[in-house]
């Protein structure tokens, strides 16, 4: 007898149809406060990650399941480009297993692809555009109660008499505190998600990420999360923060649970001194010091840094800056405000308290000059000698440009992807394909000539 549940959630990886198919294993703290709302509201839901279901059992098949289990309603994300072919694939395989189960899909990327989605892949019969939570509650409770109409659910797309029709009302989230984002007991194979990463699922260090806030207030040049962004597909230019208390709650829990490193989606620091102490100030009061996954927007504080050492452990401590560039000018162009100087001192601060550093730059710069490369291989190079930072510490890697990057404006630019056809494409190419990037930087050096100038910093 196969199990029931009202909604089926999947999450895809980026080419379920790929031998190694389990890459982008996360899934998108969204969504799991989506759900877990559904839940609270008596709707029954059962989650497959893919890439987990991989991992168990490598000769997994997605369609045994949609035979298997009896749901009402097909949900998945699409958030991240990189699932592109992939949440679409979910979508095919759902109607050809069971056509007459409505199939529902929401996230970034669908929200600024949405009319084209609905064009191109039928299999989608309703997709959310923009702010996520209320109306999805509405949805399902017109699919499986029918209550109100469909007209009526705000920022949906849906289809009716063979047309695509957008309902009229607009909602934004005005608050992220009554959402639940930590519990995922409703899916399968629960306990391996903490194992979940980019390149699929390990059995490393386990982590979890935690919702701070939606939004951003600066503009980095390759992220279509950038602050112009979000009036456009939000209708909101304000930052949606949750309250120091909830998010205290969180990194509590998390560490109850035995996660190593807790990994916020947001940089407190750059919500205000006062938000982070009081962050900080609450975890301290429940008498745990968690592990932390900490991505700088920009340059941390000596005081934030110490803030962080007063109420985190240290040996479970991972921060990670992003320079890009060794270059200033090409540095602060993309979005990161601070100076060599600076990061060299912050650097040597961190290592002096014993934090673990990471240090990301940029393969394929636009427009980057020889000598401008060169300010980037000489850095990264004191970085290691003088440093002792080595490959897992000192990261140099290309970007694929994102749809709605700030990067599509910079002069001397090619850009290969407009559609969401050409991230469909770019999503079934193979993950090591390093060239496939969306983009002509114009730069003087191919990439080619960086990474081995680049690896030769380790020989």
């Amino acid at each position: 007898m196969g199990r029931k549940c009202d909604i089926l959630y999947i999450h895809s990886s980026q080419n379920p149809l790929e031998e190694e198919g389990v890459k982008y294993a996360y899934v998108p703290v969204g969504i799991i406060g989506i759900l877990n709302h559904l839940r609270t509201r008596g709707y029954e839901v059962i989650g497959i990650n893919y890439s987990v279901e991989k991992s168990v059992d490598p000769n997994y098949q997605l369609e045994d399941t949609l035979r298997d289990i009896e749901y009402s309603v097909l949900m998945t994300d699409l958030h991240w480009y990189v699932h592109a072919f992939g949440a679409m694939y979910v979508c095919q395989l759902s109607k050809q297993v069971k056509p007459s189960v409505p199939v529902v899909i929401g996230g970034y990327t669908s929200t600024i692809f949405s009319r084209e989605i609905m064009e191109n892949f039928p299999a989608v019969d309703y997709l959310v555009a923009g702010d996520s939570d209320l109306p999805m509650e509405q949805l399902v409770d017109y699919l499986l109660k029918g209550e109100r109409d469909a007209e009526d659910i705000p920022n949906l797309f849906y289809r009716k008499d063979g047309r695509i029709l957008r309902s009229q009302d607009t909602w934004v989230q005005t608050s992220l505190d009554d959402i639940d984002f930590v519990s995922v007991d409703f899916f399968d194979h629960s306990d391996r998600l903490c194992y979940t990463t980019s390149g699929g699922v390990t059995r490393k260090l386990s982590e979890r990420w935690i919702c701070i806030a939606r939004g951003c207030k600066f503009n980095c040049g390759y992220c279509c999360g950038a602050n112009r962004n979000m009036e456009k597909l939000f209708h909101r230019c304000n930052i949606l923060l949750r309250s120091p208390e909830k998010v205290a709650e969180d990194f509590v829990r998390l560490d109850e649970m035995g996660i190593y490193h807790v990994a916020v989606t947001h940089d407190l620091q750059m919500f205000g001194k006062d938000y982070y102490r009081e962050v900080f100030s609450h975890i301290r009061a429940s008498n745990v010091k968690p592990g932390l996954y900490l991505e700088c927007f920009q340059l941390p504080t000596k005081e934030y840094v110490d803030e962080m050492l007063r109420t985190f452990d240290v040996d479970k401590m991972l921060v990670a800056l992003s320079p890009i560039s060794g270059n200033e000018t090409i540095r602060r162009k993309n979005g990161k405000l601070f100076s060599n100087d600076d990061l060299y001192e912050m650097v040597e601060y961190l290592q002096s308290k014993k934090v673990k550093v990471q240090l990301y730059y940029t393969v394929n710069l636009v427009g980057e000059t020889e000598e401008e490369f060169y300010d980037t291989y000489w850095q990264m190079k004191y970085m290691h000698l003088a440093m002792g930072m080595g490959r897992n510490n000192l990261l140099y890697q290309r970007v694929v440009i994102d749809p709605l990057a700030p990067m599509r404006d910079f002069e001397g630019i090619q850009v290969e992807y407009h559609t969401f056809m050409d991230y469909y494409n770019y999503a079934q190419h193979h993950a090591r394909e390093f060239q496939v990037t969306g983009f002509e930087d114009g730069g003087a050096m191919t990439s080619a000539e960086k990474m081995e100038l680049y690896q030769g910093i380790f020989a």
